[in-house]
């Protein structure tokens, strides 16, 4: 499983959390939606067969551990993005756009990635799942996400 891959993994299952606004998740729950994300259609009894799906353990974690810290940092992520959107607020941004961007932000913060490909990363993403094939939903998270990357910059 490539880095694209876990992302798609990790903006289902972050876009799952929020549309059921499920906050505080324990591990067993967590990994629930891990598997949920990797195969919606198969009903496969916990632990995940992880080589079924080229998903190694380091992979598999590295999910996991992103979706918790996202979550745990949901708050802080989401007044960065509040502050960087111009006559916009995060709640009328829908649960795919606003994934991708925590997602993207949390990246952002961490600096461990460099910037261009964390934003082009989240616009594939967007084109994936967002998109109404106008091209609009990618500019504005283009946008957004450059503001946010400028600001994170500025306060450093």
């Amino acid at each position: 499983m490539d880095r694209h891959t876990c992302r798609i993994v990790i903006i289902r299952v972050l876009y799952q959390l929020d549309i059921n606004k499920q906050f505080n998740v324990d591990e067993e729950s967590l990994d629930k939606a891990i598997a949920y994300a990797i195969d919606p259609l198969n009903e496969q009894e916990l632990p995940l067969n992880l080589e079924e799906y080229n998903c190694t353990e380091s992979e598999y974690n590295y999910i996991k551990e992103t979706i918790k810290e996202i979550n745990n940092n949901q708050i802080n992520i989401d007044l960065i993005i509040n502050k960087n959107l111009e006559n916009y607020t995060l709640s009328r941004i829908n649960y795919v756009d606003k994934a991708i961007i925590r997602l993207a932000t949390y990246e952002l913060q961490l600096g461990n990635i460099a910037h261009n490909i964390i934003i082009d990363e989240a616009l594939e993403l967007t084109k994936e799942y967002s998109n109404l094939d106008d091209g609009l939903q990618a500019k504005f998270n283009n946008r957004i996400l450059d503001k946010i990357y400028q600001d994170l910059l500025n306060d450093k």
